[in-house]
């Protein structure tokens, strides 16, 4: 079953679907992505119910998981995350049925994109201006993103870097005075970002960044 066939069985049981995020950005960017996100007003039981005849699961954050044609496709319902601890894990998060409060609560303006299964782009938060123009952009209040999850402050260092973007003025800034906040995180968070950051073919561009930001003594580096 394509993505497609997934996002049309979904709204033929009368809800709202969409393709969300990263593989949008990369669709634009002319990038091959098999990781696919939906984000979609169906509750987690109702998403299961619909897809009874596929082997899928659910975790304890809500996402239901399926793996068809080599993609690897999480569905999730939209949400609000409310409250965080450091490590980010969700204290207090709640269902909406809203999408434009989804999109709302994600990182960056480029991973707030939505695709139709018609290939119609819905842009809220002029993400696809700044993909075009090569942006890291935060969403919302930069102060809140990035203490909400300083995973944050080494993504957008990790975007910059694969995908040859300049982080924006006022979010580079915040990261470089809130470098503090990444004692919070595990060594195998930083781990994973700074892997796709130092194996990248832009891996010299990523670490001037957390050199000039002021990060590495908070990864173990320096």
């Amino acid at each position: 079953m394509n993505v497609n066939k997934i996002l049309e069985r979904i709204e033929d049981n009368g809800f709202e679907a969409y393709i969300v995020g990263g593989y949008v950005r990369d669709f634009i960017l002319g990038i091959e992505s098999t990781d696919i996100d939906i984000c979609t007003n169906a509750k987690v039981k109702e998403i299961l119910d619909i897809f009874s005849d596929i082997n899928v699961s659910s975790n304890e954050y809500g996402a239901v998981k399926m793996i068809t044609n080599n993609a690897k496709i999480d569905i999730t319902t939209y949400r609000r995350d409310l409250r965080y601890n450091g490590s980010r894990r969700k204290v207090e998060m709640e269902y909406v049925d809203n999408l434009i409060d989804d999109i709302q609560r994600r990182d960056f303006t480029m991973n707030t994109l939505c695709m139709s299964k018609e290939g119609n782009i819905i842009d809220v938060l002029g993400g696809k201006q700044d993909i075009e123009d090569k942006i890291v952009r935060c969403v919302g209040d930069i102060n809140e993103r990035i203490n909400e999850d300083p995973l944050r402050m080494l993504r957008a260092v990790r975007f910059a870097t694969v995908l040859g973007f300049k982080i924006e003025e006022n979010l580079y800034e915040e990261l470089k005075k809130n470098k503090e906040l990444l004692e919070a995180l595990s060594m195998e968070r930083i781990k994973e970002e700074l892997t796709k950051i130092l194996i990248h073919k832009n891996a010299i561009k990523g670490l001037d960044y957390l050199r000039r930001l002021g990060f590495l003594p908070y990864l173990g580096i320096e």
